[in-house]
């Protein structure tokens, strides 16, 4: 039904429909151990009042245990996220039951930190409930738009957010160990009877959890995580730095390279520099942001927001590799092009990280698995280097004994060099491999996802610069886990690089400048055209 916020349907149109699919479900299939009510309220956006008439006047109001929350932040063609819930049985059952989860704890924290706004389950939260929120949250420049119509949902979108819903009713109504209602002591807003909803503290899970692979949730208690991150932290800049130690003691390296010392001490000096860099690509994205983007009309980003992304992104990559550029002609600085600079940058990148990851551990473990992958993922990267170097140096010595292990002296280096360009590139991309592919594919469409939401809540509330350091963190924090990458390139091919980076920073500028504002959304609320 059309509301003046617009048609509605991924808030929350879509919602109903997964409703009635699921409850058509459940009563085709087999009875289950507890019931399971449907609650079909409005009044939400005027007020919460449809879920204010279920707390103060319905004879099921005390009935419920657990209270799933349909929302639509976003777009619902894809999947929905659990952003929030007020006990770790509630993120648990999640965790435990949905059959595709999707979500990372970090989203809770934004709710609790920032005014983001309250919804019907910030009623049942107040009944002890034991609570979940489910959201689309993909596109939410659609939010409250007369954008948001029938083309904003998707079978896709409704499939994830129905399947899973489907699957935690029943392993909720049959769980062993459905739980007492929450209690004041957990969470302070229990048994509260006023309409101040917007003073209440924002949930807190006291758990910590992200999703992988689209089929399992990773879910830990947060006083676990905090343990696990920071014994992380430290462990794995010594287990790399061991590892580098053996490779070099190990196996022979190239002629007329770097000691040991050189690498270790190269390391110290990339973690400074990488430090550096995090913090000029904050500061050159934050400059961007209110030089051009922030001066605009919010409504711009609306339509383009992608393009938004585009340019702060490459604002906080350009002075990575321009202080790259500059540390190349540096007196001392060495190993580009034949591999021997990669140990320092990796150690380098893995002390930045590191770092971050046991400062965040107190006081913001939700953050942690953000940078949890590419700290665990470093040291097996060099693990996986040491196997594969072990695996060609057994083939050597079997085919015609050239491969010799060296002296424990680091400056004795065989000439030539044992290994061949085609066993040098296997070793690079299997190290690659499991120490940038891997996080990669396990933890950034997490971050994406967030750092989209995160921009349209920012700019609803006139926070929009906060996009700048959000976008030059994310992207000159991405640019330190591939500098082992760009620093096997030739001076030469890095100076394209950065000359490209540049020209495409331009033409972002550019595009952004030329940007038209939404004119539908501007004329549906203003109703000036």
């Amino acid at each position: 039904l059309p509301t003046n916020h617009g048609p509605g349907v991924s808030d929350d149109l879509a919602g109903v429909a997964v409703l009635l699919e699921v409850a058509k479900k459940l009563a085709a299939g087999p009875r289950l151990s507890r019931d399971v009510i449907f609650a079909f309220v409005s009044g939400e956006e005027a007020g919460l009042m449809g879920s204010l008439v279920f707390r103060q006047f319905h004879e099921w109001r005390n009935r419920p245990g657990v209270v799933i929350n349909l929302e639509g932040k976003g777009k619902a063609n894809s999947k929905e996220w659990l952003v929030r819930a007020n006990s770790a049985y509630g993120a648990g059952a999640y965790a435990r039951f949905a059959s595709r989860p999707a979500g990372f704890s970090f989203s809770e924290w934004i709710f609790r930190a920032l005014p983001v706004g309250v919804t019907d389950l910030d009623i049942y939260r107040r009944l002890g409930y034991h609570c979940m929120d489910l959201v689309w949250v993909h596109d939410s420049y659609v939010y409250h738009t007369p954008d948001d119509d029938i083309n904003s949902a998707s079978p896709a979108g409704l499939d994830h957010e129905g399947s899973n819903l489907l699957s935690i009713i029943r392993g909720v109504a049959q769980d062993s160990e459905f739980p007492q209602p929450v209690a004041p002591s957990d969470d302070p807003v229990v048994g509260l009877w006023n309409n101040e909803f917007y003073s209440d503290p924002g949930m807190n899970s006291k758990s910590v959890y992200v999703a992988l692979f689209d089929k399992y949730m990773w879910f830990l208690p947060v006083q676990g995580a905090r343990a696990l991150f920071v014994v992380c932290a430290v462990v794995a800049p010594l287990a790399s730095v061991a590892l580098v130690v053996y490779i070099w003691l190990a196996f022979p390296q190239p002629s007329g390279g770097p000691a040991l010392s050189s690498v270790l001490g190269g390391g110290a000096a990339d973690a400074l520099a990488g430090l550096a860099s995090v913090l000029l690509g904050a500061l050159a994205a934050v400059t961007m942001d209110a030089a051009l983007v922030d001066r605009r009309d919010p409504r711009t980003w609306y339509d383009n927001q992608g393009l938004r992304f585009a340019l702060l992104g490459v604002s906080g990559v350009c002075p990575a590799l321009a202080l790259e550029l500059w540390r190349r002609g540096r007196p001392g600085f060495f190993g580009i092009g034949d591999g021997s600079g990669d140990h320092p940058s990796a150690l380098g990148a893995l002390a930045v990280y590191s770092l971050l990851l046991a400062s965040a551990a107190p006081s913001l473990p939700d953050l942690g698995f953000a940078l949890f992958w590419f700290v665990v993922c470093a040291p097996l990267g060099l693990a996986a280097e040491v196997a594969v170097r072990s695996a060609f140096a057994a083939a050597a010595r079997q085919s015609d004994g050239s491969f010799k292990r060296v002296p424990s002296s680091p400056s004795s280096k065989p000439d030539p060099p044992p290994l061949t360009s085609g066993a040098s590139l296997t070793v690079l991309a299997v190290r690659d491999l499991v120490a940038v592919g891997l996080p990669t594919l396990l933890q950034v469409p997490q971050v994406f996802n967030l750092v989209s939401v995160l921009s349209y809540i920012l700019d609803s509330m006139d926070m929009g610069i906060g996009n700048g350091a959000l976008c030059g963190i994310v992207s000159s924090l991405a640019i330190l886990v591939f500098l082992p990458v760009l620093r096997r390139l030739s001076l030469r091919l890095l100076r394209i690089n950065l000359v490209l980076t540049t020209m495409a920073w331009l033409f972002f500028v550019i595009k952004c400048a030329m940007a038209p504002t939404n004119v539908k959304w501007y004329c549906y609320f203003d109703s000036t055209c």
